[in-house]
């Protein structure tokens, strides 16, 4: 079966411990089947010119949570019990890493510092490599719509919110006129898994899951 990937499968998939879907984005990414998505899904993640988009916004809240993590450290003079605490308390997305980080260095402030320095270079690095592999067109294709749809639109707007999120609906829809039994795969339960049955009845979309069935 192939599937069309929302947004939020790029976003997990991406960030990965650093995203609540991390873990169900990496196995949908990386199953044989066939995957597509759409240019909106793509620049709503990563901008038209890759420098921008949503994913740009969330890399740069992570790097502040670093550089906070640090500054806490040093400035502050937290220990890492108090940093730790904090992390877990106001939900960062790097706190696995930083909670790790800090009871294996609870006693050395000086190595925890470098370490979540080091921390964050491999974070950029890694998020680097996995964009690297979403680009590939053996791993995701990418198309462009030409047709606008006016009426379904209309249909899927009466049902659903949040007009991004139709649009996309509409990409997945014109792939699934050329592609038998497409699958989309979406973490919003609110606006598009709960209107699973109107998607089906009325677009190309054979079937709607949620990510975290992944």
């Amino acid at each position: 079966m192939p599937y069309f990937l929302d947004s939020n499968v790029f976003i997990g998939y991406y960030f990965f411990c650093g995203d609540m879907w991390g873990n169900q984005a990496k196995k949908l990414v990386e199953i044989p089947e066939q995957k597509h998505s759409s240019d909106h899904v793509w620049h709503e993640c990563f901008g038209v010119d890759g420098c921008h988009g949503r994913c740009k916004t969330i890399l740069q809240e992570i790097k502040d949570e670093f550089f906070s993590a640090i500054s806490l450290l040093t400035k502050d003079r937290y220990s890492p019990v108090d940093l730790f605490s904090v992390v877990t308390e106001e939900k960062w997305r790097t706190m696995d890493i930083i909670q790790e980080l800090a009871a294996r260095y609870e006693h050395d402030i000086k190595q925890l510092e470098r370490k979540i320095r080091f921390a964050e270079r491999k974070y950029e690095s890694d998020c680097d490599d996995r964009l690297s592999l979403l680009k590939k067109p053996a791993i995701i294709q990418l198309h462009e719509r030409d047709v606008e749809y006016p009426e379904l639109f209309r249909t899927l707007k009466s049902v659903i919110e949040d007009e991004s999120d139709v649009v996309i609906l509409l990409d997945a829809h014109h792939v699934g006129g050329t592609l038998a039994g497409l699958d989309f795969v979406s973490g919003d339960h609110y606006h598009v898994y709960r209107n699973r049955q109107t998607i089906i009845d009325h677009t190309n979309i054979a079937n709607v899951s949620f990510l975290d069935y992944f």
